[in-house]
């Protein structure tokens, strides 16, 4: 599978979530949390402009990817 930036040429937005599912029947959060910053650094490389977090991602984790990023690839354009 090619990269999202090689296949769309637009800049790529890393958003993961913490791996954990949502029962909407328990209304509550099941399994472990998988989030993975070093595996999420690969998801958009040099081309990420922006990196966020979505469900139960710590604004830690947001921070440890975004300097994975930003070192992975140099002078990257991370913010």
């Amino acid at each position: 599978m090619a990269p999202a930036h090689a296949a769309s040429g637009r800049p790529v937005v890393v958003y993961p979530n913490s791996g954990e599912g949502w029962d909407g029947a328990r209304r509550d959060w099941s399994g472990s949390a998988t989030l993975s910053t070093r595996r999420g650094a690969g998801l958009g490389g040099r081309r990420s402009r922006l990196v966020g977090g979505c469900c139960r991602v710590t604004p830690a984790q947001i921070g440890e990817l975004a300097r994975l990023l930003r070192g992975a690839e140099g002078a990257s354009s991370v913010r």
